[in-house]
């Protein structure tokens, strides 16, 4: 049978589209205009859909909150030179985070590569594959038309590694033709022993889940395994929610602000530490910052045989017992040192969090931006799910949960969709509110307006922030918006707001995190450097 030849870039998006990627992120130019030309000619089908950003740093997250909500590759499009620039943001934030998104930058045709062209992203001109290759670790750049077939290995790669992945792509790449098979994975069984732990067999010992585990964990059995020999589940952050944290085995998560009976428990200076320890694809610079067992049994277990392993597993019923009782002597320990007090009358983060988790569905996807609302999310909310809440672990860049809320949307329509965001964060990407209404995603967006950059350790001169009236602002992009002053209000109001399939947006003034809530149980270091500051 004759294979018809297809433009490269119709290929691309063709091959992604059967790899589940059902949407782009990405912001126009001539340099990628043979990918445009055909995500927005009429009567398409087999490509995803085009989502046209305001600003290729907020593509590239968005294309990292699809990712995360999916479990697909996340793919983010702009041209090269000022394009790349702005997008290289995101790249850095998904190889922190271990996401696998492609990013796709264009340049000029390789024939007149290096002769001082236009917005030349080659070696001579702005150089992004250098660029990209020391943001993300991998940057391929394709000239001739069978640089496909590299390209799709290397992203076959990333996905399996969860890491992103850079394509610089020359205009006459995507504009030329090739007669071209369907991609078929060839994936490789490596048969990889089951351990015995012989420290599973006595008392107090805890499984420490990792995100390297997340997707290749059957998530009903390690619940029943869990139940049925009492074993305490510390999470990081990435795979909050393989099992509900409301479940009495579940100890907390370690990461950013760690939760109290996490640290507790693997703080060997603790009454009620652990004596034994396994780890399920975990990073290991997570383990040296948390784990201060060094007297004490640490063990893993493959992520790929995890899951034959508990089947393996069995347990002492007077273990299983004495693991319940510990279990419910951690279960006392608070998620916070005390109920927060804050300013008489104001309308607190706790305030905000309860009443969320109260009135929206217990699947709801909560995208967390950078600075107080970050903490506060990760302090109060419960997940009970993956994927429950979606923040960068490790970068944090403002703007991103306002961003990744949009691409989380998109992979979850029918979820609910709340972007937490900090006033710092609503000037640096507010304007992509558009976006959501451009393409009517009924994110709920809320602004908690402390006009500070509050986290920030510096002079009140450096924090503060001139007073925006958001409401007017909300108005402007398109987005109903609502200004809330007590809980009574903020519960009308969201209520009101459930029956739309539209976007909305809140502003509420809110106080800082006072220092309990900041730094938990008083008795416990928090591991950071910035701590000490």
């Amino acid at each position: 049978m004759e294979i018809k030849e297809r433009t490269v870039a119709e290929i691309l998006l063709n091959e992604l589209f059967k790899q589940g990627i059902k949407y782009i992120f990405l912001v126009p130019g001539t340099q990628i205009s043979p990918i445009l030309k055909i995500l927005f000619k009429k009567n398409k089908s087999n490509l995803p859909e085009p989502v046209v950003a305001n600003h290729e740093l907020a593509a590239g997250l968005m294309a990292t909150g699809y990712a995360r909500a999916s479990g697909k590759i996340g793919f983010a499009v702009s041209i090269g030179g000022p394009g790349a620039a702005y997008m290289v943001g995101a790249a850095v934030t998904a190889k922190a985070d271990f996401d696998p998104v492609l990013f796709l930058t264009g340049n000029v045709p390789d024939t007149i590569e290096g002769t001082g062209e236009f917005q030349d992203a080659g070696t001579d001109g702005s150089n992004d594959s250098a660029i990209f290759k020391e943001a993300v670790g991998e940057s391929i750049v394709c000239k001739k038309p069978e640089d496909i077939t590299e390209l799709f290995r290397l992203l076959e790669l990333s996905f399996n590694k969860t890491k992103p992945l850079h394509a610089q792509c020359s205009f006459n790449f995507l504009e030329s033709k090739l007669s071209f098979e369907s991609i078929k994975p060839k994936h490789v069984l490596i048969q990889k022993e089951i351990p015995e732990l012989i420290c599973f067999k006595n008392e107090r010992t805890i499984l420490v889940i990792g995100r390297n585990a997340i997707n290749k964990t059957d998530r009903e059995k390690f619940k029943e395994f869990v139940k049925r020999t009492k074993t305490g589940v510390i999470t990081d952050i990435k795979s909050r929610g393989i099992i509900p944290e409301d479940y009495e085995e579940a100890i907390g998560f370690i990461g950013c602000y760690s939760s109290q009976r996490s640290i507790t428990a693997l703080d060997s200076q603790s009454d009620l530490s652990a004596n034994n320890i396994i780890t399920v694809g975990v990073n290991n610079h997570l383990i040296k910052r948390h784990i201060s067992h060094s007297d004490k049994n640490i063990c893993s277990v493959d992520p790929e045989v995890f899951n034959s392993w508990m089947d393996s597993v069995s347990i002492d019923e007077e273990i299983s017992e004495k693991n319940n009782l510990w279990l419910k002597k951690l279960g006392n320990i608070p998620l916070i040192a005390c109920l927060p007090s804050g300013e008489s009358g104001k309308f607190r983060y706790f305030d905000l969090i309860q009443i969320l988790e109260k009135t929206l569905p217990e699947d709801t996807i909560y995208c967390l931006d950078s600075g107080q609302i970050r903490i506060a999310g990760s302090i109060y909310l419960t997940c009970r799910n993956p994927g429950n809440i979606i923040q960068s672990d490790n970068i944090s860049p403002m703007g991103f949960g306002i961003c990744a809320s949009i691409g989380a949307q998109l992979a979850s329509p029918g979820k609910r969709v709340v972007a937490l965001v900090g006033d710092g964060s609503m000037r640096m990407h507010g304007f992509e509110i558009s976006t959501s209404v451009r393409y009517n995603l009924p994110v709920i967006f809320i602004l908690c307006d402390n006009q500070s950059y509050l986290s920030v350790r510096a002079s009140k001169e450096a924090k503060d922030l001139s007073e925006i009236d958001w409401i007017a602002f909300g108005k402007s992009l398109g987005v109903k918006s609502f200004r809330i002053d007590n809980k009574d209000d903020f519960i009308q109001k969201l209520n009101a707001v459930l029956e739309l399939n539209e976007p909305v947006f809140f502003w509420l003034k809110i106080p800082g995190l006072i220092k309990d809530e900041l730094m938990g149980n008083t008795n416990v270091t928090i591991k950071n450097w910035y701590s000490e500051l």
